[in-house]
């Protein structure tokens, strides 16, 4: 799956229009849980580095009584 979004080099391919939307949240939610909730840490960092929007990340039974 990760070759679709590969080239050669393996730098990441993006459509444009995902990441126009991606900039344009004002946050991101990324709810999880188990080894989806640590790669959704590791998307937390890429995220706000990348795209510079703020990144919180829920396990999902605990999503209802953080927000």
């Amino acid at each position: 799956i990760i070759q679709e979004y590969q080239d050669a080099e393996g730098n990441l391919k993006i459509d444009q229009d995902i990441i126009n939307d991606v900039k344009e949240a004002d946050r991101i939610y990324v709810i999880a849980a188990g080894t989806s909730y640590h790669a959704g840490l590791v998307g937390k960092e890429f995220l706000e580095k990348w795209a510079g929007v703020p990144t919180e990340v829920h396990v999902t039974s605990e999503f209802v009584y953080n927000m």
